[in-house]
């Protein structure tokens, strides 16, 4: 029976070992498989000695051959564990040789002599065998010692059984009870349950706790990790230990190139970066079967690996030589990444406390926290700076005393506002020092919550803005003086050129005068001259005139004096009227490039006046040009809002059409640009330029409503944008002037009362009046014109009358006429009609005014088209 059991147990074993060899195609485990195939055999033979009484000699001795083998194999085992000199297996493999020569040649059973030398032979063998192992298992720790130093006793046990058998009968019981001994080391170290296994792994996990435990507090995170492996390594045995987690690759020792012996750089270098494998090995949970992935995975020959607990990833061993059972260390070892896991994130949040404390610390601000009743619970080292407390008179005390005496109510509130959960950002509070300074403080509150979400405390942060709301007063009074002086420039201005205005107008006013004596004159000298000669210097006389008219016609635009005809347009068109026109004035050197808006709010000015402003724009951008540039022309629809309105200071918040001019010329300096728009000024060269260009725009844009921007840099260009009031009213189409092809002839009997003071001007109107066929009643002022009116005893046609007279004005002159003669047409002449006539420079409806100076035809054609076509005022 003792025979059956002991062959039951290695059979047991062998099984298992052979199981497990086919499972993991270990190398370690198919040599154990061949050792208890080896024993095995030695019990088979009992088992037919038993049966058969006398079994073939051929049989046994095949069996006793193989029995003695075990030693052999098992030193074959220790060998593959740890390095062993080479003639320790050599002299195991001659001492098998030796003892099979009597096994094979002599009948069985040996003789005591021959048995004896076997046995000798192979109890050497086996011891050194158990010497290895032995060694090999104090190098261990854990559940990898106790197997280990089981397979040893085996081992050794096993060949003091065979040494005990061989004395004969006498020793058969004993040995067969050594043997029994020997097979239940082995199943015990093969075949352990687990729970054994994990109260032989528990020793390896205290160390390994310990060491973990004793490592200094303030270690990094990382440095946990390594002191895990540094401590893993040793209980486990390895050359080296890496540690696979999500974030990071972790290794013990450092692994450089060439570092671990039985591994190729490139085996090391595909390991270490093996933290991207980590979720293909999260379903291996077997270390065999990880270890086996994660070898395919990285190309790597041999690992042992182990699932990691806790944070995830693998535990992997390195070893240049294979070992026996790692698995229920490295499983327990692993295990414990979890306590590791948190050690490291104490340390992490450690380090965090740490670093946000060097932060509070060094802050400039005063960070505060505080109970939710207000006590200070904490103080740094910026609140000491601000505040002037020291932390340790400050701390326990109510925040209020912080807050100025007349504020204190204000503490109460900010802390219900915190307790209800409300974050209160940059509130501005009066506080007061220590020595009773007051300042202002910028205040962030923040609720501390505890893990159920319940208001534990307050975190506060204070800002010293005292400086900050000085400076910014301060700031806000030299904006507000810088404003209120550039308004008053700008009202210098207006004014400067208001008077301008009004000197040009009143200037224009006589000169209009004299120019309209000049130009009747000539007129009649070249009907009553027949000398070429003469008549050309008559002609050149008129040209004089002309030009003079044109300058006198930019005096009175510049001053909002001019008489115009305004009409809802689109600045578009008339762009579009005068393009060619502006074209030919910039020649060929320059390129007139135009941007329109296809929906351009439409406005209302006289059409004359903006080709007025784009020739005289066109004209200076041209002067700017001498060498060839770009004149851009674009046009847009502009909103301002009430500040911009302000900026601007002249118009009101609405619509407006915008033309912009843009030149690439030589710009301007700011000293030049600033005078640009005053009348006559000029830094063209004698005799090239009026000084009227800019300040004929500014007027006219003035008088419509709208406003002038200039922006000039030197060497870039000038800028001119012009904002005009949008209409609501829909674009009118101009109705065409009358054409004739020659002065008109007056009717028979038409008479026309003329009212002018200018004696000079009053004579050569009624000249031509008279020569065209008019009957002329003269009056050099209101009072005769109304004598003349009441005493005349034909009817009046017409009354032609001067609107600036001393007395009377000429619209009261028309008024009172009117009253004696209801019918009487009216025709006033001018070149100065406001106030009298205009408002804002348009005359009313049913007003009709003929420009000094006029020319003969142009008179004659106004009176003719008046009396059969015109209004009664």
């Amino acid at each position: 029976m003792t025979a059956l059991a002991i062959t039951a147990l290695y059979l047991l074993v062998f099984l298992r070992v052979s199981a497990s060899w086919l499972r993991t195609r270990d190398p370690l485990l198919r040599d154990a498989t061949l050792v208890f195939a080896a024993m095995t055999m030695w019990f088979v033979l009992m088992v037919i000695t038993l049966v058969d009484r006398r079994p073939p000699d051929l049989l046994v001795s095949v069996l006793v051959l193989l029995v003695l083998s075990q030693p052999l194999l098992v030193l074959r085992l220790a060998s593959r564990l740890r390095p062993v000199p080479r003639w320790w297996p050599a002299t195991a493999l001659l001492f098998w040789c030796l003892s099979g020569i009597p096994v094979l040649t002599m009948p069985q059973p040996l003789q005591p002599p021959t048995s004896l030398l076997v046995a000798g032979m192979f109890v050497i063998v086996a011891g050194a065998a158990a010497v290895l192992l032995g060694t090999e298992a104090r190098r261990r720790a854990g559940a990898a010692r106790t197997r280990l130093w089981a397979v040893a006793l085996g081992t050794a046990l096993f060949g003091l059984a065979i040494m005990v058998v061989s004395a004969g009968p006498v020793g058969d019981m004993l040995s067969r009870l050594v043997a029994l001994a020997s097979a239940l080391m082995y199943l015990l170290a093969f075949t352990p349950p687990r729970w054994l296994r994990r109260v032989w792994s528990w020793g390896a996990a205290y160390a390994l706790v310990r060491e973990l435990l004793a490592a200094p507090a303030d270690e990094a995170s990382e440095q946990i990790w390594e002191h895990y492996c540094a401590v893993a390594r040793r209980i486990l045995v390895a050359d080296a230990v890496v540690v696979l987690l999500p974030t990071a690759t972790i290794s013990h020792p450092d692994l450089p190139a060439g570092a671990l012996p039985g591994y190729d750089d490139a085996e090391v270098r595909r390991l270490l970066a093996a933290g991207g494998t980590i979720d293909a090995l999260a379903g291996y949970t077997h270390p065999p079967r990880m270890a086996a992935e994660l070898a395919r995975l990285t190309g790597t020959r041999f690992v042992n690996a182990a699932p990691l607990s806790g944070p995830g990833g693998a535990l992997v061993l390195l070893r240049g030589r294979r070992t026996l059972f790692a698995d229920d260390d490295m499983t327990l070892v692993a295990e414990l990444a979890g306590q590791t896991a948190a050690l490291a994130g104490r340390a992490a949040m450690l380090a965090e406390q740490r670093r946000l404390a060097v932060v509070v610390e060094s802050s400039h601000d005063a960070i505060v926290s505080k109970t939710p009743d207000g006590r200070i619970t904490s103080w740094n080292a910026g609140a000491e700076r601000l505040y002037g407390w020291p932390a340790a008179e400050i701390i326990g005390r109510d925040a209020a005393v912080l807050f100025a005496p007349d504020h204190r109510a204000e503490e109460a509130r900010l802390l219900a506002r915190v307790a209800a959960g409300e974050r209160v950002e940059q509130h501005e509070a009066k506080h007061q020092t220590r020595d009773g300074r007051s300042i202002m403080v910028s205040l962030t509150s923040s609720p501390i919550t505890d893990a159920t979400g319940r208001t534990v405390g307050v975190a506060c942060t204070a800002r010293d803005i005292t400086g900050l709301l000085l400076a910014q007063a301060e700031r806000e009074r030299l904006a507000a003086r810088a404003e209120r002086d550039a308004a008053e420039r700008r009202m210098q201005h207006a004014r400067r050129l208001e008077s301008l205005g009004q000197l040009a107008g009143g200037v224009a006013h006589d000169f209009n005068n004299i120019l309209a004596v000049i130009a009747s004159y000539t007129e009649l000298l070249t009907e009553t001259v027949d000398d070429p000669d003469a008549r050309g210097d008559l002609a050149q006389i008129g040209r004089a005139v002309e030009r003079a008219t044109g300058l006198t016609k930019q005096l009175l635009a510049f001053g909002r004096r001019e008489i115009t005809r305004a009409q809802v347009l689109s600045l578009n068109h008339v762009i579009g009227d005068v393009e060619e026109m502006l074209r030919r004035s910039l020649g060929e050197h320059i390129h007139l490039v135009a941007h329109l808006d296809r929906e351009l709010w439409p406005v209302c000015v006289d059409p004359g006046q903006i080709e007025q402003i784009l020739l005289n724009l066109a004209v200076n951008a041209r002067d700017a040009m001498p060498e060839g540039g770009t004149l851009s022309i674009d046009t847009a629809n502009v909103v301002l809002d009430e500040q911009e309105a302000a900026e601007v200071g002249t118009l009101s918040a609405g619509r407006y059409a915008r033309i912009r001019v843009s030149d690439t010329g030589c710009g301007m300096p700011p000293e030049v640009a600033e005078r640009a728009s005053e009348p006559f000024y000029t830094t063209k060269p004698q005799g090239a330029g009026t000084g009227l260009g800019l300040a004929t725009v500014y007027g006219i844009a003035s008088a419509a409503g709208g406003h002038v921007r200039l922006y000039s840099e030197p060497g870039i260009g000038t800028t001119v944008t012009i904002v005009l009031p949008a209409s609501e009213a829909p674009v009118t189409e101009a109705a065409a002037a009358p054409v004739t092809a020659e002065p008109a002839r007056a009717e028979p009997r038409e008479t026309i009362l003329l009212v002018e003071d200018e004696a000079p001007l009053r004579d050569a109107t009624t000249r031509i009046l008279r020569r065209a066929g008019y009957q002329v009643l003269v009056a050099d002022g209101g009072d005769t014109a109304l004598r003349l009116a009441r005493e005349h005893d034909g009817p009046i046609h017409l009354l032609l009358t001067d609107v600036i007279m001393p007395g009377m004005l000429g619209n009261q002159v028309a008024a009172r006429v009117h009253d004696l003669r209801p019918d009487v047409r009216v025709l006033y002449m001018s070149g100065y009609a406001q106030p009298v006539l205009t408002e804002n420079g348009t005359l009313p409806p049913g007003v009709s005014i003929i420009e000094k100076p006029f020319t003969r035809p142009d008179l004659l054609d106004r009176i003719h088209h008046h009396l059969h076509a015109g209004a009664m005022r």
